[in-house]
């Protein structure tokens, strides 16, 4: 019987030998299809051939490789995230890669190397932008390749193949992943109906199909046996691959409660599997079925024609000896869009809005997002209650905003510090290019005037430093008059926690973080009680609402839509959510208070915001206030904003009562929440 079984892989492997001798580029790809090319010997002569960088074959995307200038490596946009990624590579398939003659396994060499193919391939092509998981893919090519061939190869990669993932930001490669929800239509109307009943987008498969799988997968045979699909297929096969995944676990699904958070995460991991095979069958039986061109009739949806699914035929024609484009040519790298999708999102935006239905706007705040600067100037004042004609008591409509009016407050040098500091990122979306200054002094002067009027409007509340990014970011979005409005609420009704003498009572609430990493992640929960670290790392994430630590001003603006939707707490729930999302990271660190400290302080790169967003709504309905009340005994002060946004905001937006003590001092009688043992007991 073995005998048997080896002259099959042996006949196998001739037809694959013969069609690479012949450079049989149809025969190659179809046994890349089929079975896949089984050995490393075999991926490093085919995988080159099916790139054009086999020798003698050169794609005219491509230079001979070399190792990058010290300038260029200086000029590259992306080095420093690109240093933070390869130093957290090679944690995985160490089998494959562990030198043991090596005291470090090889793992240094291994990352220089990974370091100068990402590099290369940033240098040479400056319109293209990395993104996290680009390294991953790199990884695999210099495992199976070697770091020659495969900067070589990872170059018409990134340009032929991952193009689309490689815009400015994510929402062309999203975009692309919404082509889901049609198969699941018309394969499993009961999964589709299911998508649709908890609005959920197909983002959580946003890490599987930009990395090639190569980030989830733990098998480097099966990430193998992908890559020769992929490569020898349509650069859209991993969002089928992706389809044919949750094709495969219906009924699980079905089974879950039809909440957005429960089937959000039950998503995120990929299954188990016995072989990766039936996927793949799967997946190309859908691409047969329902090609980019049925996809697009049966939707309406606009595909740009030069996205890299719509110009495989010509980026990568059979004939190998004719050429893919005009020598010198490069594709204008330009994106999908689903402008059904977004049509349907901003109908029911406009429907929320006009009826002034708060809950509505809130759950498309939470789910989805507003989207827009345009459309953010209508919901954030909605959900404040400050628009014309729905006016939150907490605001004067009559206190002035003309510039002489600038009131004293005690806070006053510390705010001219924190303002002088402001607007030195995000100029993309300030800066005024007919100015001599960019605009930078008139917007720090409105910011001033929006603190100080916020504070002048509020004695009794407290500065701190982090204030004024937020009302940076309401003031680049609202404009100063509503930012003004919009501020007021929110620091009496969402920040006024964080606006007591001292930051104890926001400290006190950055504890409710270690019941939930108890439960949740028991591991880090003895990491952080052993070396006895409370969680005020994430004291700037969450007073700032993460406004501080962001440098995408798209990302920001999508948690002030999340935030701006849901309980004041939500910001903490976040800050669980990024811990846990880097537990495999955090448990590498040794186990002393300076280490981790250091590595939890800074915001870990991410993928899509969507996830954390998720999560964290995921948790805190999981382990809401009271329940946290519960399991740790903890006594929380009746009055802090947490514990009672239910009476501060209502389902329906209309004119609240006024406050029993005048605007919002009665919050401010007990400041400090009692736990004793931040430890527990809890179970």
């Amino acid at each position: 019987m073995a005998a048997s079984v080896n002259h099959d892989h042996h006949d196998r492997n001739l037809d694959l030998e013969i069609a690479l001798d012949r450079q049989d580029l149809a025969t190659i790809r179809a046994i890349g299809i089929a079975r896949g090319f089984r050995t490393t010997a075999l991926r490093q002569r085919a995988w080159p051939l099916l790139l054009r960088c086999a020798n003698g074959l050169v794609h005219l995307a491509v230079d001979p490789p070399a190792p990058p200038s010290e300038d260029a490596m200086a000029e590259t946009r992306f080095e420093d995230q690109v240093r933070k990624d390869v130093h957290r590579s090679f944690v995985h398939f160490s089998d494959v890669w562990r030198d043991p003659s090596d005291e470090q396994g090889g793992r240094p060499r291994l990352q220089a190397q990974l370091h100068r193919m990402l590099i290369t391939v940033l240098a040479k092509f400056p319109f293209l932008h990395y993104y996290q998981g680009f390294h991953d893919i790199c990884t695999v090519l210099l495992l199976v390749l070697g770091e020659h061939v495969a900067t070589h190869a990872l170059q018409v990669l990134a340009l032929y193949f991952l193009r689309d993932a490689m815009h400015r930001s994510n929402d062309p490669a999203l975009a692309q992943m919404r082509i889901i929800l049609p198969i699941l239509k018309h394969e499993n109307k009961a999964v589709f109906d299911l998508f649709q009943d908890v609005e959920l987008e197909p983002h959580f498969c946003f890490g599987w199909v930009t990395t090639w799988f190569a980030a989830i997968v733990r098998s480097f045979d099966d990430v193998c046996r992908l890559f020769d699909l992929f490569l020898s297929c349509n650069p859209i096969l991993p969002v089928y691959l992706a389809a044919a995944i949750v094709l495969d676990q219906a009924e699980e699904l079905l089974e879950h409660v039809r909440e957005f958070d429960i089937v959000y995460a039950s998503l995120l991991r990929l299954p188990q599997y016995d072989s990766i095979e039936p996927w793949i069958a799967t997946a190309h039986e859908l691409f047969a079925k329902y090609p980019i061109a049925s996809i697009q009739g049966s939707t309406g949806w606009a595909f740009d024609e030069n996205c890299a699914a719509l110009r495989w035929d010509s980026d990568f024609p059979a004939d190998l000896h004719r050429p893919a484009y005009p020598a010198g040519h490069i594709p204008v790298l330009m994106h999908l869009t689903a402008t059904t999708a977004v049509a349907d999102h901003d109908r029911n935006l406009e429907a929320a809005l006009d009826r002034h239905d708060l809950a509505a706007v809130r759950s498309i705040g939470i789910a989805h997002g507003f989207r827009t600067t345009a459309y953010r100037r209508r919901a954030w004042p909605l959900l404040l209650r400050c628009t014309p004609d729905l006016v939150h008591p907490a605001i004067d409509l009559t206190l002035p905003l003309a510039d002489d009016f600038l009131p004293e407050t005690p806070f006053d040098e510390q705010v001219r510090k924190d303002v002088r500091r402001s607007f030195v990122h995000f100029a993309d979306v300030w800066r005024n290019p007919h100015d001599e200054h960019g605009g930078k002094p008139k917007l720090q002067t409105q910011l001033y005037h929006m603190v100080v009027r916020v504070l002048a409007q509020f004695p009794f509340l407290h500065y701190y430093q982090g204030l004024h990014d937020i009302c940076t970011v309401l003031l680049l979005v609202l404009g100063e008059r509503m930012g003004t409005y919009a501020a007021q609420v929110l620091a009496v009704y969402y920040l006024r926690d964080a606006m007591h003498e001292s930051l104890h009572p926001t400290m006190a609430q950055m504890r409710i973080l270690l019941p939930i990493l108890k439960n949740e992640n028991k591991a880090v929960f003895e990491l952080f009680q052993e070396i006895e670290l409370e969680p005020h790392f994430c004291l700037s994430w969450i007073t700032t609402w993460f406004a501080h630590d962001l440098r995408s001003f798209d990302d920001v603006c999508r948690l002030f839509d999340f935030f701006l939707s849901s309980n004041p707490i939500l910001p903490v729930y976040v800050a669980a959510a990024i811990i846990l999302d880097q537990t495999d990271e955090l448990l590498e660190q040794d186990r002393e208070f300076d280490f981790v400290y250091a590595y939890l302080s800074r915001l870990p790169p991410y993928e899509s915001i969507e996830h954390w967003i998720a999560t964290a709504h995921r948790l805190f309905k999981k382990y809401p206030i009271p329940g946290i009340q519960g399991i740790t005994g903890w006594a929380f002060d009746d009055k802090y904003a947490v514990l009672v946004s239910h009476n501060d905001g209502q389902a329906v937006a209309e004119p609240e009562p006024e406050p029993e003590d005048g605007g919002g001092e009665e919050y401010f009688e007990h400041p400090a929440w009692n736990i004793d043992n931040p430890w527990g007991p809890f179970s």
